[in-house]
């Protein structure tokens, strides 16, 4: 990539409940430059952004992100 080129990048937020749901978000997401920010006691966003740092798309943080809920709704049925 030349000095001249810009890297576009795509933020991308989703809002849990529970500061263990946020972090367990966030270890999924943190090749994508995750953080967490707390808006309340239990309501919590998770924040990150496509590319990722190994170049991943952002279709690959939004299969990451199903798997993790998919995963979250079976551990709790």
């Amino acid at each position: 990539m030349s000095e001249h080129e810009t890297t576009r990048t795509t933020p991308i937020e989703i809002e849990v409940h529970g500061s263990w749901e946020a972090r367990a978000l966030a270890d999924v997401l943190s090749s994508f430059y995750a953080f967490m920010v707390q808006h309340d006691h239990a309501r919590w966003m998770v924040h990150a952004r496509a590319p990722g740092c190994h170049g991943e798309s952002l279709e690959d943080a939004l299969a990451a992100v199903e798997e993790w809920r998919e995963t979250r709704e079976r551990s709790a049925a």
